[in-house]
């Protein structure tokens, strides 16, 4: 594929809440180089073609208009920094089950 990538994560990190008293969300650290520590601005410069986000799995089910609302606005962030970007948005690998069946829906309400 001849493909450049790059990887945005923290390990149980969530869009509006995060597992294990982690205190951080990824909208609020999308745009550091080191996510945990809240350090050292990102450089845009790198514009990629396509941004796969997989969030959701450490919010678990709740308020489903809070949840799209800051997936909205997250995506709206996102492009800020990659207008040219397609945003792909995906549901967690993790779960088979009624969280998941959740977050398709979410998903599809969002995009």
């Amino acid at each position: 594929m001849d493909a450049q990538w790059s990887l945005v994560s923290v390990s149980g990190i969530g869009l509006i809440r995060s597992c294990c008293e982690m205190g951080i969300t990824m909208p609020e650290e999308y745009d550091k180089m080191i996510l945990r520590e809240d350090k050292l601005p990102y450089d845009f410069t790198y514009q990629p073609d396509i941004i796969c986000s997989c969030l959701g799995q450490n919010d678990h089910i709740q308020d489903s208009t809070e949840f799209c609302t800051a997936y909205v606005d997250f995506i709206k962030m996102v492009k800020k920094h990659t207008p040219a970007a397609k945003v792909v948005l995906l549901s967690s690998p993790m779960d088979h089950g009624e969280l998941n069946e959740w977050l398709t829906r979410m998903l599809t309400s969002v995009s």
